[in-house]
């Protein structure tokens, strides 16, 4: 009976001392006392990789108070003719244009539409990007001037049913899209 209590207690006392944590991929045994003095060791037990799905990210710098304020110019000012009167660009010696910032992670390609108002008078015009439309390889991640610039001609002034001032006509929508690897666009 006393050599059974005595295994008994061996086989106790063997577990006492046995600490053992599992992880899917990875265990800690530690026979004896856990790594402390008097404060609880954290042991390092397993290493969890992270990933990040970054895609494509595109950003225009203080987009909402971008504007273009096309003044009356001659017709010749901006490559046309007296039969294309009114014309309006810079309300100098052409187009209007202005500067956008802009930065992506991607070799971007910038692109833009001209969407009308209500008004619905200006129906002939140019809005286009005069230089370089795309952000180079070298330029990743930093912020690159574009120039966008829009000029019109034979605008409907007669169907702006008395409004005066500075209305809206119309907005410009700019567009980015990946470059392809062949140097074209998507």
């Amino acid at each position: 009976m006393v050599k059974k209590c005595l295994i008994a207690i061996a086989v106790v006392a063997l577990l006492a001392t046995t600490v053992q944590a599992a992880a899917p991929n990875e265990q800690v045994k530690h026979d004896g006392t856990w790594p402390w003095t008097k404060t609880y060791e954290a042991v390092d037990l397993c290493d969890v990789k992270v990933t990040l799905e970054v895609g494509h990210f595109a950003q225009i710098e203080k987009c909402g108070d971008l504007k273009i304020a096309l003044k009356q110019v001659n017709c010749t000012d901006i490559g046309k003719g007296s039969g294309d009167f009114p014309c309006y660009g810079d309300g100098v010696d052409g187009p209007q244009c202005i500067t956008v910032k802009a930065r992506a992670n991607f070799v971007a390609t910038f692109g833009c539409r001209f969407i009308s108002s209500d008004l619905q008078i200006i129906t002939e015009k140019d809005v286009y990007f005069d230089g370089e439309d795309t952000i180079p390889l070298a330029e990743l991640g930093n912020w690159f001037n574009l120039k966008l610039c829009m000029k019109a001609w034979k605008v409907k002034l007669w169907d702006s049913s008395a409004t005066s001032g500075t209305p809206k006509v119309g907005t410009i929508m700019i567009t980015v899209k990946p470059q392809t690897e062949t140097g074209g666009s998507w």
